[in-house]
Order: C-alpha cells, then sequence, then structure tokens
C-alpha cells in the first residue's frame, strides 16, 4: 500500500509539472503587445479615432469655397414642330379664334458647360462652433483610445499576474506534497523500527491524499489562468504557453498628492470626458447662432450652344456669367430652432454632471488603490518574516519527531502552516504588483514596473 501510494504521488508529481514543449513563450511586454493587437474593443477605438480626424477635415471644408461642374446635353425629337397658337380667323358666327400652327424646332442638340461656386461670408457662428465642436470630438476620440488601450494594458497585468500565481501555487503544492512524502518516508522508518504505530502511517497517507489533491487542483487553476489570458491576448486556446516572468520585486515609496496631480492632468478618461463638455458647448453654440443670419457669396459661369449638328460649332455658344450675394434671414420655423437649442443645452448640463461624478470616482479608485498598495507593502512585509518562522519551525518539527520529542499533529500542522505561509506570500506579492500597476496606470509620467 505504501509502495502504491508512493508511486502514484511520483507519476502525479511528474504531471503537474511537466515541461510544455513547443510552448509560446510569452512575457508580460509581449502578452500587451498581442492584445493590442487583437482586442475588439481597441481596435473599434483606434477605427473611432480615425473617424474623428476626418470629421475635423470635413469641418475644415466649410471655411473653404465650393466649386463644382457640370455638363447637359439635350436633344429635341419634335419633328412635327411645336403647336403655337397665334393666328386669328373668323368661327363663322361673327366671332373669331385663335389656330395652332406648327413651327419646326430652331435647333436639334443643345450643350451646356457650367461652374458654380459658393463661399461662406459671414455664419453668425455656425461654422466656427462646428469646427471648434469636431476638434474637440477628435481629441475625446484620441482619448478614449488611450482609456481602451490602458484599460487592455491593465486587463492583461491582472490576467498575468493571477498566472503567475497559479504557477507559484502550483509549484508551492509540489513541494508541500514532496515534504509530505519525505514527512511519510520518516513515520514509516520510524512504524518498521518500532517506534511508531501502524495509526499514524494510516493517519499520514490520508494527509498525503490531501496533498495530492491540491496539486491536482492547482495543475487545473493553472490551466483556467493560463486560458483566460489566452482568451485576453487573442491566443487560441489550443496553444501551450509558458510565462518567462515573474513577480516584480522592486516596490517604490509613492507620493500621493505628486500622483494625484498627474492623474487629474493626464488621465484619458477625464480628457475624453473634459472634450465631449467642448464638443456639446460648440454644438449648443452653433444652434443659438441658427438665430441669426448666414451670408454667402456666389456665382456661376454658363457656356452654351444650340445646332442641327451634334458637335456645335463654336460660333454657336453664349457665355452667361452670374455673380451675388445671398442674405438668409430665419423667420419662423415652427420651434425646430428653439427646441435644437433646448436639447444642446442638456447635453452640455449631461456631459459636465458625467465629468463631474466620473472624476470623484476615479479619485476615490486612486486613492483606494494607493491605500491598498501601502497595506499590501506592509502586509508583505510581516508575510516574508512569517515564511522564514514557518520554515524553521517546520525543520524544528522534523527534527522533534524523529527523535521522539515531537508528535504527528505537530508535524504535520508545521508542515501545513509553511504552505499556507507560502501561498499567502505569493498572493501578496500579486496584489502588490497588481496595486502598483493601476497607479501607474493612472499616469503616463510615471514609468511602468517590469517584472
Amino acid at each position: 500500500m505504501r509502495k502504491l501510494l508512493l508511486f502514484l504521488s511520483i507519476v502525479i508529481l511528474a504531471a503537474v509539472v511537466r515541461p510544455a514543449y513547443g510552448a509560446i513563450e510569452l512575457s508580460l511586454e509581449k502578452a500587451i503587445e498581442m492584445a493590442k493587437a487583437n482586442n475588439e474593443e481597441l481596435n473599434k477605438a483606434r477605427e473611432d479615432r480615425e473617424t474623428g480626424r476626418d470629421r475635423v477635415r470635413e469641418a475644415r471644408g466649410a471655411f473653404l469655397p465650393t466649386l463644382s461642374g457640370s455638363y447637359n446635353y439635350s436633344h429635341y425629337f419634335d419633328i412635327m414642330g411645336v403647336p403655337v397658337f397665334d393666328t386669328v380667323v373668323p368661327d363663322g358666327s361673327g366671332g373669331y379664334s385663335l389656330v395652332p400652327h406648327n413651327y419646326p424646332a430652331k435647333y436639334k442638340n443643345e450643350h451646356t458647360f457650367g461652374l458654380t461656386a459658393s463661399q461662406v461670408l459671414f455664419s453668425s457662428g455656425r461654422v466656427t462652433s462646428y469646427y471648434r465642436a469636431a476638434r474637440a470630438g477628435r481629441s475625446a476620440s484620441e482619448h478614449n483610445y488611450a482609456r481602451q488601450e490602458r484599460a487592455v494594458t491593465l486587463q492583461v497585468e491582472e490576467a498575468y499576474l493571477n498566472a503567475l500565481l497559479a504557477r507559484e501555487a502550483l509549484q508551492i503544492t509540489r513541494v508541500s506534497l514532496e515534504n509530505t512524502l519525505k514527512d511519510h518516508e520518516i513515520i514509516t522508518q520510524r512504524q518498521k523500527s518500532g517506534l511508531g504505530s501502524e495509526f499514524e502511517v494510516m493517519g499520514h497517507a490520508v494527509e498525503l491524499n490531501n496533498r495530492r489533491i491540491e496539486a491536482i487542483n492547482a495543475g487545473n487553476g493553472q490551466k483556467l489562468a493560463h486560458n483566460y489570458l489566452k482568451v485576453i491576448i487573442g491566443i487560441d486556446p489550443a496553444e501551450e504557453i509558458s510565462l518567462t516572468d515573474s513577480y516584480n520585486e522592486a516596490f517604490p515609496d509613492l507620493d500621493y498628492e505628486k500622483i494625484h496631480g498627474q492623474m487629474l492632468g493626464q488621465e484619458p478618461s477625464l480628457r475624453a470626458l473634459e472634450n465631449l463638455v467642448q464638443v456639446n458647448e460648440n454644438l449648443y453654440r452653433a444652434q443659438r447662432a441658427d438665430y441669426f443670419p448666414l451670408v454667402a457669396a456666389f456665382g456661376s459661369y454658363q457656356y452654351s450652344g444650340n445646332s442641327d449638328k451634334f458637335f456645335t460649332d463654336k460660333k454657336d455658344f453664349d457665355q452667361t456669367i452670374v455673380a451675388g450675394v445671398q442674405v438668409t434671414v430665419p423667420i419662423y420655423e415652427g420651434g425646430v430652432k428653439n427646441a435644437k437649442k433646448n436639447e444642446a443645452f442638456r447635453e452640455v448640463t449631461k456631459s459636465r454632471l458625467e465629468l463631474s461624478r466620473v472624476r470623484k470616482m476615479i479619485e476615490l479608485d486612486l486613492e483606494n488603490t494607493y491605500l491598498a498598495y501601502v497595506s499590501s507593502l506592509k502586509e508583505l512585509e510581516a508575510v516574508r518574516e512569517m515564511v522564514q518562522l514557518a520554515e524553521k519551525a517546520y525543520g524544528l518539527s522534523q527534527l522533534r519527531y524523529q527523535s521522539g520529542l515531537g508528535s504527528l499533529t505537530e508535524l504535520r500542522d508545521a508542515e501545513l502552516s509553511l504552505t499556507r505561509a507560502r501561498l499567502l506570500l505569493s498572493k501578496t506579492m500579486k496584489d502588490v504588483n497588481l496595486n502598483l500597476y493601476k497607479i501607474q496606470s493612472y499616469t503616463t509620467e510615471m514609468p511602468r514596473s517590469q517584472p
């Protein structure tokens, strides 16, 4: 029975730590790059950014003159002529009536070439407001892209840290299983020497099974963490990955007031909402400008000719040039302009309220993350000391049990405390790294720590 347990444990250890040959070596930076290339939301934000740039070009065009050309060809088929009522004859009853006469069409072919140009001279601020709204919209789309890029980066960082945690948990449970196997050998030898009982061997076999189950669960946990990371970065779930990085262990001292100031000046979500406020304010100004006159200059040039021949001679063409100024003054439109103006004003109010709400939420999140970072740093120091003590305690418990001074319960509890302390240390390292990444995501001036 004992040999069977030993054999099964060795097989499980080999299975859960088997190296992945041909696996994709994945650093954190490489994972972030792959996610940026494959993330659908980020690609959509990239398209929105390009759309914002095109809208600026479109709005800029309203400042420039418009010029259009035209050509028209007409062919007349009135072979019988055109009836014209222009002859007066007696109707036989003392009166007169008009009699139609058919006159043949003078020309069969007509060619007309034209150019038309217009230029807005004064729009009461309409054109300028729409242009400023387009520029603010472009900036908003660029900041929104930066916001989405930051979100993707943070999502990958968290998934990568979870995968590191799963890897550490697998290694720790593997070591725990190895320690329990060694302890089981000690217990078995003591029983053979008459210093222990069969009950102790059987009781520890149960503990050995528990460690085996923990190793299996840790292996499954690593697979799940890897699968989620592969989904985030766009890798085929069938591919195997190997993490090349480990936890970052360089943790800087942070000045909250400094990072808070940087966040307020650079945080892309706030910058995008500030630009959205500008968009709505300029659209509101444009709606108000609809109450005032619009002045535009226009001009046209027409070159037309008529002939019985399809290819008209140059002498058959005439030129017409027209130029003028058009003034459009709104008088009454059924209340449409007033309704649009009110709607635009409400959009301004809503965007300002949203900016205020998001600013408060981001400031709260930054403060909470900073406090969690400071707290997790202190916890990390305490947990490291806990692991050192647990390692010493486990070593002493082995010596005490071998010399007959300690109990099996003491040995088992010491090993279990060491395993839990190591797992807690790994989780605390993950929490410190994640809190640091979150803080760094709020400002572009602060360099991101590398694992």
